[in-house]
């Protein structure tokens, strides 16, 4: 085999290997999510933001 060839195939095999190794997007989203201009639960209830300070007298 010849030096070219040698080196084209250690790029093919880098490149499947690569391909194979990348890690894959999750699934799907489990937490709160966009909808229109309202921000939901997974549930798809509506998101509630409370605010609690434990310093206040």
């Amino acid at each position: 085999m010849t030096r070219p060839t040698i080196t084209s195939l250690i790029a093919l095999l880098a490149l499947v290997g690569a391909i194979l190794l990348t890690p894959r997007p999750a699934a799907a989203a489990t937490g709160p999510r966009v909808s229109g201009t309202r921000v939901v639960e997974a549930n798809g209830n509506a998101f509630v933001m409370r605010f609690w300070n434990a310093r206040t007298p």
